[in-house]
């Protein structure tokens, strides 16, 4: 995977955890 790529894929994760407010998705984008 690129590095492009993987950062639009952590923007696309932070914009998911902000609309949906998924404390799920926000433990999995944090690492």
């Amino acid at each position: 995977v690129s590095v492009q790529t993987r950062y639009v894929l952590g923007l696309f994760s932070q914009y998911l955890c902000k609309t949906k407010d998924d404390s799920y998705c926000c433990a999995r984008s944090q690492g």
